[in-house]
């Protein structure tokens, strides 16, 4: 008979813990309940096959908030500004990774959390942003509180594991923004590839000053095909035009060349420049190919098939063997070889790098042949980010309907090519082929069924560039082609809103819209494209045959291209790569485009939005002009012996005050995310305490609140700054002191010292009118007074801050002297 004791059975309890599975699906600790942190409509052509195989494994990727987002966005516009003082200063790698990294406390939750689950191998990537598992299904459904399926889709028959929706604790709700594979399910394609029919609606516009008419368009790509002659450069005129150089049904090098400008460039400094494109879907770039085409169309440049510099990412290929029959079914090589020949036909002999990324984590198949096909964005964004040095313009040629893309996906890429931007890299992604949408598939996909235009994404990311295409030259026009489904995309994003930098030109474009297309589009959404280039019959070599092409996947590298010999150029003279481009494009840049006024970008049965004077949806500012010098103006304000960074920047501080002293200074020092502290509160009463003790001991008339800004920043700054270590920790007491909590200090004191005007001033006269009678009987009125003196600012100055600081201030161009002082003193201390 057993006879324990309760004593020797919490002995065996214990010693029975450690025998406990490490991967075990229940947590050993929860802090808060699940919640739903996302869920996404499946998106159309996707169907169940079968739950998943419980024991596959698959590789979770798992994005934590970043730590200072705000302030990273902060330094991108300030660096990509053409009028800003620090134009051109991008970020190092190391400085980018600073102001991305989570806080923390999220990175301790979370690891907590992974921990309770008896996950222990995982990794982070470069800036702990991202960590990433291999797990099995079964482990990945208890951690997020789903259930993953096998989905197919209709068409092409591919498969995926997803999960409509996921849980998380509700605690890690702020602190995690993606998990993935989850409800991502859209299909990355290739811009060239178009599998839906080419809108039937004309496109509206043509025919007029100088343009030829649709019908005649339609005749021209319905009954002549496009011949691949195109005439030998020795036998034109030193600056032929495009009419002598180019064969209007077959786009060579030399054709683009002269349209843009770039014939007669010769690159100066191409060591100090390089131009990158990325390959998703199994898509490699076949050197033999590329050799054959150069041969042909741009000789010099024959060399350069064999010099491209590839990096394989993801379980990515490489392939130069010629394709299988199954490969080239599926045109495996096709988009690469349009992106390189397109690239190097223009921009040789800039070099170029091409990242081959394969999408698809490790995965055991089973019986359904599935295969864990991550969208590949991610994949590519956190290697890309790891290296030290990139090229200075990437240009991609693949998107998908912004819808079937779930929303945190979508933030979550965006943010990081916002990280490229901030670094100097110009990131350019092709507008899509569809107009505003396909025919008989325009409508929302949350059950709704709304009919809508179709936005794609990554071209509706507000920190990329999004390239449209064109047609003919002299005037170039809106592109598409009749005989295939090509149609330049452009439209409205429904997930981002309009950028400041944008506004001004989309708002008027909007408005000149009127009541056109009303409920289709966002009216406040980012408008793309920003600019287009020819996107119409390519000549490409591919399985060592010449083809034509349509598409902006050809605009997109065209584009790249481009701005690569504009970087050249600014490298020659010492001077920084353009980097992200759609502030420079929207201000001073915009003077460098042909603008495109003829035609429209028709779909979902409609016309589309039309080409018209400045920018449009259809193609945004036009194509460039025709001259590298003319692209390459740069600020007058960047100098090549200034050798300042983003950060610890003195100098740059005092030329952005004289410019405007009303915008945040750079380069502040890190707060406590609660900056209204008790330390802080204290500290600024004891300064109003001395301010009104020594008004009163004085008898001044009037308070010694200007005075006050310096002294309690001052008082502040030493007091605070110098908070003993043990108290760092104790919320509300310590922590990292800067410039923003010395502002608590500040306006404390002003207020408390503010009073001093009150009980020295205003009471005295009161009595003296006979308004009052005596302290003891007024006492309620002047606790009232002051109460309403106290508070004057808070309902009556800070809803007309707007209005005297903004409005009257700035556009007086006044100075206020203290204040002004006051910031740049505190400034100048917290970064000692």
């Amino acid at each position: 008979m057993w006879n324990f004791k309760p004593l020797s059975l919490m002995v065996l309890a214990l010693a029975l813990i450690p025998s406990l599975p490490v991967t075990s699906a229940s947590p050993l600790r929860t802090r808060s309940p699940y919640a739903i942190k996302d869920n996404h409509p499946v998106p159309s052509g996707w169907e169940i096959v079968a739950p998943a195989p419980s024991e596959e494994h698959i590789h979770l990727q798992i994005g934590l908030k970043h730590g200072r987002f705000d302030e990273l966005e902060r330094h991108l516009y300030e660096v990509s500004d053409p009028y800003h003082h620090r134009y051109g200063l991008h970020l190092s790698a190391a400085e980018v990774g600073e102001l991305v990294k989570p806080t923390k406390e999220a990175d301790d939750l979370v690891r907590d959390w992974l921990l309770g689950y008896g996950i222990h191998d995982f990794s982070y990537s470069s800036t702990r942003d991202w960590i990433n598992i291999n797990l099995p299904v079964h482990l990945a459904e208890s951690l997020l509180d789903t259930k993953y399926y096998i989905y197919r889709h209709a068409d092409e028959g591919t498969t995926a594991l997803r999960a409509s929706q996921w849980s998380l604790p509700m605690h890690l709700h702020d602190h995690i923004e993606a998990v993935h594979p989850t409800n991502a399910l859209f299909r990355t394609q290739r811009r060239s590839n178009n599998l839906k029919t080419r809108s039937l609606e004309p496109s509206i516009g043509l025919g007029e000053n100088g343009s030829p008419s649709y019908d005649e368009l339609v005749r021209i790509d319905r009954t002549e095909m496009g011949h691949m002659d195109i005439p030998d450069i020795k036998d034109l005129p030193e600056n032929p035009s495009p009419s002598q150089a180019c064969n209007r049904l077959a786009t060579s090098p030399l054709c683009l060349r002269t349209l843009y400008g770039t014939l007669d460039y010769k690159p100066q400094a191409p060591e100090k420049v390089r131009v990158g494109l990325v390959n998703y879907l199994d898509q490699v770039n076949n050197q033999s190919d590329i050799e054959i085409f150069l041969q042909r169309y741009r000789p010099d440049a024959v060399g350069a098939a064999y010099k491209i510099k590839t990096e394989v990412v993801a379980h990515g290929s490489d392939q130069q063997l010629p394709v299988t029959e199954e490969q080239a079914v599926r045109t495996v090589g096709l988009e690469g070889n349009l992106n390189a020949e397109t690239i190097i036909g223009l921009a040789y002999p800039v070099p170029v790098t091409a990242y081959n990324v394969g999408g698809r984590a490790p995965f055991q198949k089973s019986q359904f042949s599935t295969e864990n096909t991550n969208e590949p964005y991610l994949e590519w964004l956190q290697y890309a980010l790891a290296q030290p040095d990139l090229p200075q313009v990437i240009t991609t040629s693949y998107a998908d309907e912004e819808q079937t893309v779930p929303y945190w996906y979508a933030k979550r890429a965006c943010q990081g090519f916002a990280q490229l931007g901030a670094r100097g890299v110009s990131v350019l992604f092709a507008s899509g082929d569809e107009g505003v949408g396909a025919d008989g598939v325009c409508f929302s996909n949350d059950g709704s069924n709304k009919p809508m235009f179709l936005p794609t994404f990554p071209a509706s990311c507000p920190y990329v560039t999004a390239i449209g295409g064109t047609r003919n030259w002299d005037p170039e026009i809106t592109g598409f082609d009749a005989r295939r489904t090509f149609v330049a995309g452009g439209g409205f994003s429904n997930y981002f809103s309009r950028p400041h930098y944008q506004k001004d030109a989309v708002d008027s474009y909007v408005d000149s819209l009127s009541s056109l297309h009303d409920g289709l589009y966002s009216k406040k959404g980012r408008g793309y494209p920003d600019i287009s280039v020819r996107g119409y019959h390519y000549i490409t070599v591919w399985n060592g045959t010449a083809r034509i092409i349509d598409g902006t996947s050809a605009s997109s590298p065209a584009a790249a291209a481009i701005f690569s010999l504009v970087n050249d150029a600014l490298a020659a003279e010492g001077k920084p790569a353009l980097g992200w481009l759609n502030p420079w494009i929207y201000s001073k840049g915009s003077t460098g485009f042909n603008d495109v006024v003829a035609g429209s970008n028709p779909g979902c049965n409609t016309a589309g939005f039309p080409a018209k004077e400045g920018w449009d949806a259809a193609t945004g500012f036009g194509t460039p002009y025709r001259s590298i010098s003319s692209l390459s103006q740069y600020d007058a304000k960047y100098s090549t012996d200034d050798s300042e960074k983003a950060f610890n920047d003195d100098e740059k501080i005092t030329d952005g005050f004289k410019d405007d002293p009303f915008k945040p200074l750079d380069g502040l020092a890190e707060d406590n995310e609660n900056i209204l502290t008790f330390r802080a509160i204290a500290v600024g009463l004891v300064c109003g305490a001395l301010v009104n003790a020594s008004n009163i001991y004085l008898g001044l008339k009037s308070g010694w609140t200007a005075s006050a800004n310096l002294f309690a920043s001052i008082v502040g700054y030493t007091l605070l700054k110098s908070t003993p270590g043990f108290l760092k920790h104790v919320p509300l007491l310590g922590g990292n002191f800067g410039p923003r909590e010395n502002s608590i200090v500040q306006s404390t004191a002003i207020a408390a010292g503010g009073m001093s005007n009150v009980f020295i001033s205003a009471f005295p006269a009161m009595y003296q009118l006979d308004l009052l009678t005596s302290p003891a009987e007024d006492f309620w009125r002047l606790v009232t007074l002051t109460a309403v003196g106290g508070y004057f600012g808070l309902f009556f100055a800070t809803p007309l801050r707007k209005f005297f600081i903004i409005l009257v201030a700035r556009e007086s161009h006044l100075i206020f002297p203290t204040p002004s002082a006051t910031a740049i003193m505190k400034h100048a201390s917290s970064c000692q």
